[in-house]
């Protein structure tokens, strides 16, 4: 039963981000990881894709290009999608949700912010991991 509850968080997580991402693409044409970053997707026209456009694509992304997020099971799918965007200069969700990326070139302050961020994440990951041990060792005592 404690196994299915995190399965059932776990699913709750990836739905939820999924349809987060496409909103905020069809509202901003962006994320703000891919704002950061310098990337908007567009539809065909050039226009924020509308939303059931930006579900499918972010959907698509997140089974072809992420294998919903499942550890070391993801790196093969990553590696195919970016064997096929070299290959073809577009990936396979954007070719079925007909959506397009553009990058932008970034000022040089958001590599900075990218940098503290990245730290920040590592830092807090393991802080809670240390966390988490040392609870567990001290619940032992």
């Amino acid at each position: 039963p404690q196994y299915f509850e995190g399965i059932t968080a776990g699913s709750l997580m990836v739905c939820s981000v999924i349809l987060l991402e496409a909103i905020c693409i069809f509202s901003f044409g962006t994320t703000p990881g891919k704002w950061l970053g310098g990337i908007k997707v567009k539809n065909c026209e050039g226009r924020n894709p509308e939303f059931m456009q930006a579900l499918k694509r972010t959907c698509f992304v997140w089974v072809q290009g992420f294998c919903l997020g499942i550890p070391v099971e993801d790196l093969p799918f990553m590696w195919f999608a970016k064997k096929n965007l070299l290959k073809d200069g577009k990936t396979r969700w954007d070719k079925i949700s007909e959506t397009r990326v553009e990058v932008a070139e970034l000022p040089f302050w958001r590599y900075g912010f990218i940098v503290i961020i990245s730290f920040s994440i590592v830092v807090m990951l393991n802080v809670s991991t240390i966390d988490y041990f040392l609870c567990a060792y001290i619940g032992r005592l």
